[in-house]
């Protein structure tokens, strides 16, 4: 059963990428991490929805997407948290460089205006800060993952405070956006993309099952107040208390000492 879900679902999908080839030929940017037109934003919000589709990504939502601009942070579990945000809200994400070199994906990518991060060093988080609130200044929604990895869903690593500055810089406020695949009939999602994981023998898994539950849970808007360390401890422990299914406008405050 599973290699005919397989084989299907990707009749289906070989259509759907070359789709959206053309919509971005025709409608994005040429121009390196440009800003996306309205128009494209929404094409590329839809096209994610069918995407997910064609994924059998069956999503539970909570809360809604504040009003852009803002930027959005969320804990990182599969090459999936895209299509599944994507579908949801118009944004744009804060990618690593490698992905640019990505065939289809990356082109898809560079057309739709997402921004890339090199690996290491200051500068590099500087620059990718400052392009980030190059777009939040002209009203884009930008997400970027702050654990700067993937995990297997049953923890929020440490979020890395650097890329926080775009908030400061440009005076938009952060909202955290807690993400969870539950398990399936007992057993655990196949969703995690962890390890030695590799793209194309992990996309043939998620093809392969009937469907995949996701839970989706937008938190509360967070001011950009404070220093950017203290602005990424704020996010991280309202991400980790939405997985724990808390609210975190009832939680204690972290002392300025935590």
């Amino acid at each position: 059963m599973k290699l005919w879900r397989r084989i299907y679902r990707l009749a289906l999908l070989a259509p759907y990428l070359a789709l959206g080839l053309m919509l971005s030929a025709l409608h994005g940017s040429a121009v390196p991490q440009g800003l996306p037109s309205p128009r494209l934003q929404d094409i590329t919000r839809r096209w994610f929805v069918g995407l997910c589709r064609i994924l059998g990504l069956r999503i539970s939502v909570r809360g809604e997407p504040a009003a852009a601009p803002v930027l959005l942070v969320a804990n990182h579990i599969s090459w999936l948290d895209i299509p599944l945000i994507g579908s949801l809200t118009e944004v744009g994400f804060v990618s690593k460089a490698e992905v640019a070199a990505w065939p289809v994906a990356g082109w898809l990518a560079r057309r739709t205006g997402t921004l890339f991060i090199e690996r290491g060093g200051r500068d590099a988080a500087n620059r990718t800060a400052e392009q980030m609130t190059w777009h939040l200044k002209r009203g884009r929604r930008i997400l970027f993952f702050p654990e700067a990895t993937t995990t297997d869903g049953r923890e929020v690593r440490r979020f890395h405070p650097r890329l926080f500055a775009a908030a400061q810089l440009s005076g938009c406020a952060v909202q955290p956006l807690a993400l969870r695949y539950p398990a399936i009939d007992g057993r655990a999602s196949p969703a995690p993309f962890i390890g030695d994981d590799r793209l194309l023998p992990h996309a043939l898994r998620i093809l392969g099952e009937k469907y995949l539950p996701v839970e989706v849970h937008f938190g509360r808007v967070i001011a950009a107040a404070g220093d950017r360390r203290a602005l990424s401890e704020a996010a991280h422990d309202d991400v980790r208390a939405l997985l724990d299914g808390n609210d975190p406008r009832t939680l204690p405050q972290r002392s300025d000492s935590a």
